[in-house]
């Protein structure tokens, strides 16, 4: 759900991205043993609007943080994730799929802004709302077994 791989133009580098700001929960074999409920359903929504961005060729952006370094400790670059001028690491979390990672954002990350107003606040706004709303992971995954 907040990890991806991206090939470049010319189909000679691969990159592992991990999308900035956002901590889905996990599926097997990503740091837990059987996954966490809404770690799939994260998942699928991610690969859904990436497959639909590649099937319909549009514009895949990757975006570095401000003053944040480019890679993470397991060498993922840190990016937001554009597609088609959308930031799918904002519609993960308006989905309900995911928490806000940054919790003490630096003043280079809240000069990275749209109208003034930083992104960091927009995916705080959104996480609020589906917490408020019980959307996603502020409820029962209906595919999940508890039992087990």
């Amino acid at each position: 759900g907040n990890t991806a791989t991206f090939m470049t133009l010319d189909g000679k580098t691969s990159y592992r991205v991990r999308f900035f700001y956002i901590d889905t929960r996990e599926v097997a074999g990503t740091g837990s043993p059987n996954g966490q409920p809404w770690g799939y359903p994260a998942s699928a929504f991610t690969k859904q609007i990436l497959e639909h961005a590649k099937r319909e060729e549009l514009k895949i952006e990757l975006q570095s943080i401000k003053g944040n370094a480019l890679f993470d400790g397991y060498n993922r670059l840190l990016a937001l994730v554009w597609v088609d001028s959308q930031l799918v690491n904002f519609m993960v979390v308006r989905a309900g799929l995911s928490d806000v990672s940054a919790s003490n954002p630096t003043l280079d990350m809240m000069e990275m802004a749209y109208q003034e107003i930083p992104y960091y606040a927009y995916l705080q706004n959104a996480w609020e709302r589906a917490s408020i709303n019980g959307w996603g992971i502020f409820s029962d995954d209906p595919a999940w077994n508890y039992g087990t």
